[in-house]
């Protein structure tokens, strides 16, 4: 009952709740009966904002937006210290058509993995919830003429890649399978597939050959996730969880993991490794994400051979503040704690401090150092705020927040393994300057391996596929 009651709170989340159970639980809850809540302060801090006016419904949440994401957090703190699973599930419901609907799903999915009562409920898939920001905007708009057609089947053509060799007898096959349900359609309305990548996808051909793993759906929905399960701001103390360890080791691992496949995908497809990020040189190549918000707004383009440093110069300073630092850490291998002291790196803790740096968490050494507005912001957060709102540094013009900055599209833009090549490679400096193991170290004596067994292998079926 709960996993299906959750779920219905994400149906159609841009759009009013149509579901009059739902509707009247969040008619009669009170928001201001603080016997409802665990913590009255965090609770009071989201009555105050509420009365001072959120983020209207109908924009886009940008999760690195000091105020959005203050405002997000705030109403988690609704949801998380609701006394008892009733109480969250009224508060849920309350909030599902008062709030702005990013704030909802991004609290409502946090607080569901959080708290101890929703314990085994499952979050919808986010391109189910988003289909707009993981599905490019043709084969929407294709998907929305057959339907308006009257048509119950029919295969839209999704893929970026320059690798058409592959596709072209299934789209040969599309083409004439439409024409034959719509002949009096133009026939030109079917051609030139081949051509797409040409005009569609960013300037540099080349970087297409791997769009086939930069778009795929898994792998957003995958990063997403790890802001959902794994969020830098969630203080434990605070929110009287148990202390969890490894967080810096376990980011480290996360973004290596994806470079190193992301390379593996370039070498499959003769193109060199990827280089890291450099602060002297223009971005690129320029990315056309083709993606669209919920409200209608497009994902920006980025154009090529951008000249990032005329951005945003509050950002750009930032950036080049963290990056020295960070530097400066790995040179020295040491970081300056937040008592002003200095705190020593070795090969047991190294990694771990460098991943609390890195992505500002509550175990970092010194966010007010090593990260920007107050702590909120890592120095991962800052790239993607400069580079994410490029195309319109300063918002005059009302633009959405580009891929790089959208929790659901980073992967999608070159750039953003460019600067996780850059991350990657200041730890690697660092372990270059740890002491080799010793072969004592890498021993077991008295170990011996007698047999090894082997259960049966199955190939595993994802869900979503």
């Amino acid at each position: 009952e709960k996993q299906q009651n959750l779920l219905q709170l994400f149906v159609n989340a841009p759009q009013q709740n149509y579901n009059q159970q739902q509707q009247q639980l969040g008619n009669s809850f009170d928001l201001y009966n603080v016997n409802n809540f665990n913590n009255d302060y965090a609770v009071k801090q989201f009555q105050y904002a509420y009365k001072q006016g959120l983020l209207p419904r109908g924009q886009v949440f940008n999760y690195n937006n000091p105020n959005h994401l203050k405002q997000a957090i705030q109403l988690f703190d609704v949801f998380y210290f609701a006394k008892d699973y009733n109480t969250f599930y009224q508060a849920a419901c309350w909030a599902r058509d008062r709030v702005n609907e990013g704030q909802f799903v991004y609290a409502l999915s946090v607080a569901i993995v959080k708290r101890q009562d929703t314990q085994g409920v499952v979050l919808p898939p986010q391109s189910e919830v988003y289909p707009q920001l993981y599905i490019n905007t043709r084969a929407i708009q294709q998907a929305q003429y057959y339907k308006q057609q009257g048509q119950k089947q029919v295969y839209v053509q999704s893929n970026n890649t320059n690798n058409y060799a592959y596709y072209q007898q299934q789209q040969q096959q599309q083409q004439q399978q439409q024409q034959n349900q719509q002949p009096f359609q133009n026939q030109e309305q079917y051609q030139n597939y081949q051509n797409y990548e040409q005009q569609y996808q960013n300037q540099y051909d080349y970087e297409g050959r791997v769009a086939y793993f930069t778009e795929d759906v898994n792998l957003n929905q995958q990063y997403a996730y790890q802001q959902i399960y794994y969020p830098a701001w969630f203080n434990s103390q605070k929110y009287g969880q148990k202390t969890q360890y490894q967080n810096g080791e376990a980011f480290y691992y996360y973004l290596q993991q994806v470079l190193a496949r992301y390379n593996l995908e370039r070498y499959a497809n003769n193109l060199p490794t990827v280089q890291p990020f450099q602060f002297y040189q223009n971005i690129q190549p320029g990315y056309n994400p083709q993606l669209q918000y919920h409200n209608g707004h497009n994902v920006p383009a980025r154009p090529n051979n951008i000249d990032y440093k005329n951005g945003n110069a509050y950002y750009y300073q930032q950036l080049q503040n963290l990056d020295r630092r960070f530097a400066d850490a790995v040179d020295s291998r040491q970081v300056k704690n937040a008592i002003g002291g200095k705190q020593a790196l070795n090969s047991d803790n190294g990694v771990e401090i460098l991943g609390n740096l890195v992505q500002a968490n509550e175990y970092s050494a010194n966010n007010f150092y090593y990260a920007a507005y107050n702590g909120l912001y890592g120095y991962f957060d800052v790239f993607r705020k400069l580079v994410g709102s490029i195309v319109e540094p300063y918002y005059q013009y009302q633009s959405a927040p580009g891929a790089v900055e959208t929790n659901s599209a980073a992967l999608r833009d070159p750039v953003f393994y460019q600067f996780i090549a850059r991350v990657v490679y200041y730890f690697q400096a660092f372990k270059n300057q740890l002491t080799p193991y010793k072969q004592e170290q890498l021993e077991y004596p008295g170990v011996q391996v007698q047999s090894v067994n082997v259960g049966k292998l199955v190939t595993y079926l994802d869900e979503a596929e």
